[in-house]
């Protein structure tokens, strides 16, 4: 950490505040006065500046990242020095990082987030550069609420074909709870190492938390991840969809052949699921909106470097419980003493362990006592959107808050033959901020009562025979209407071979019958 007092005016810049620091950097918040714009300007750490290899990293982030120019990564005015101390200008977000959001986004949010990232990684993939480090504090919230991918310290040009000289000859690098095997292992990376991190990303987003608990030793959730088989999402996650989970799984796969072969491949991937789930519009809300709901979430906010051969860790036991940290240091002092593990650097101010590239926004942290009851946030429906194709009608609801319980929703009245069903969301708490969409294929009234929502679907067409709802997760239903299948009888045919038209001289009698029920939670209909 530098110890001198920063001037105000750097070059250009005019320093406001420090928003951000770490073992190697500060990061401010400056106005660029020729262009009157806020920027974020990074500076190498004094301590770090004498360090010739930490000073070419530190330009190297800013060439990498100034050559990439795409709407998923950030952007890097330029890398200047004065006084013999580093920075880069960059921009700034004012939201600062994904990490506080990480708990309280949807599953059309999730899929935003995550098809920003692959594609930002597909963009890199064209210039041979792979992150190393992709975690939820270097994805950046813009102001319009899509995602931008910072940080690329400790990229790596594969298109060079040389062992990187700002990484010690056996030094893993990298952050270990979204660190994909052969990462851990020192092997060769490439794009399908970053495929593995945004997997892990995708199961935080989902599952609320990361496959291998960071509260044990880095050391310890390598291991995992070389060793370990991931906790199945759906173990986590009951009610999310299988084609998803199984997408999750693929991206986490031990073998990177396993992993889909590129960024631009997972996408496409991801892309056909959320569609089916979702429907065609999905992205209407995928935007991440300036308000949360921040859970006690431990921010994972420094990597690790580790000076060590793991290769022959593959073959350690599975331990459970208690026992397993004991049987890692046992293990440890084996490898040590055949002469197998070189030695393990895990320092605050390592050379991973940068300061954020943005403004953190500190998750709301939980208090004891009983002094007042923590308010539990409850369901709120705040959108319905329907979509028709051929023979298929969808109506989907969009929840924010509190997560809507599983056996929440009860079908009423499935027969939707008659041209109407309804349904009720049944939760304590549930509110609505919407009445509903009167026009469009499919009409939709959102009725409140005690603790419930009533949702009545009706339809002028009298083709549909099938009626289904489901909750995809706490925060979207969708409902389902399919129209039967109508299949012309064959004509009639005379002895001779030939059509014979027939004529139903029956007469038709339209009978109407007026149904009335009461719903002891909203009167007579």
């Amino acid at each position: 950490m530098t110890s001198v007092t920063l001037p105000r005016r750097v070059g250009r810049y005019e320093i406001v505040r420090e928003v951000g620091r770490g073992g190697t950097a500060v990061v401010y918040l400056a106005h660029q006065t020729d262009l009157d714009r806020s920027v974020a300007l990074k500076e190498l750490a004094a301590l770090r500046a004498s360090d010739p290899a930490f000073v070419e990293r530190f330009l190297r982030e800013s060439r990498l990242t100034g050559s990439l120019n795409h709407p998923n990564i950030v952007t890097v005015h330029e890398y200047f020095e004065q006084d013999g101390t580093a920075f880069i200008a960059m921009e700034y977000f004012e939201r600062g990082s994904l990490r506080p959001m990480v708990p309280s986004l949807t599953l059309p949010q999730v899929s935003g987030v995550l098809e920003g990232l692959l594609a930002g990684l597909a963009h890199a993939e064209k210039y041979g550069i792979v992150h190393r480090d992709l975690k939820p504090e270097n994805v950046m919230v813009t102001s319009s609420g899509s995602v931008k991918i910072a940080d690329f310290g400790m990229a790596k040009m594969r298109e060079l074909h040389t062992p990187d000289r700002l990484t010690d000859s056996g030094t893993t690098v990298g952050t270990p709870a979204y660190m994909a095997p052969e990462q851990a292992l020192g092997q060769d990376v490439g794009p399908w190492t970053d495929l593995y991190s945004v997997g892990v990303i995708a199961y935080e987003l989902l599952a609320g938390k990361v496959p291998f608990d960071q509260a044990e030793p880095p050391m310890a959730i390598m291991l995992r991840h070389l060793n370990d088989d991931v906790p199945p999402l759906r173990s986590v996650s009951p009610d999310l969809d299988v084609g998803l989970s199984d997408w999750v799984e693929r991206m986490l796969a031990k073998t990177p052949g396993d992993r889909p072969r590129t960024a631009a491949e997972a996408a496409e991937q991801l892309e056909e699921i959320v569609i089916r789930i979702l429907g065609p519009r999905w992205r209407r809300e995928s935007r991440l909106t300036a308000t949360h709901v921040v859970a006690d979430e431990t921010p994972i906010t420094q990597p690790t470097s580790v000076t060590a051969d793991l290769r022959a860790t593959r073959t350690f036991p599975r331990t459970r419980g208690r026992v397993r940290l004991g049987g890692l240091v046992a293990a440890f002092v084996l490898l040590g003493v055949a002469g197998i593990v070189a030695g393990i650097v895990i320092s605050g101010g390592s050379v991973l362990d940068d300061a954020p590239t943005q403004p953190q926004t500190t998750p709301a942290t939980r208090t004891t006592g009983t002094s007042e009851p923590a308010e539990i946030p409850v369901p709120v429906l705040t959108n319905v959107n329907t979509a028709e194709s051929s023979a298929i009608v969808t109506a989907t609801f969009r929840l924010v808050g509190g997560k809507l319980d599983p056996g929440s929703v009860l079908i009423r009245d499935r027969d939707i033959t008659d041209g109407h069903a309804w349904f009720e969301l049944r939760q304590a708490g549930i509110r609505a901020r919407t009445k509903g969409m009167p026009d469009g294929p499919l009409s939709v009234r959102i009725r409140k009562g005690r603790n419930l929502l009533r949702v009545d679907l009706a339809t002028n067409d009298g083709t549909f025979d099938r009626f289904e709802v489901r909750r995809v997760d706490g925060h979207t239903v969708i409902a389902t209407l399919t129209k039967a299948t109508v299949t012309a009888p064959p004509p009639d045919t005379n002895s001779k071979g030939t059509v014979t038209e027939q004529t139903d001289t029956t007469p038709t009698t339209t009978t109407t019958t007026t149904t009335t029920t009461t719903d002891p939670d909203f009167g007579t209909r």
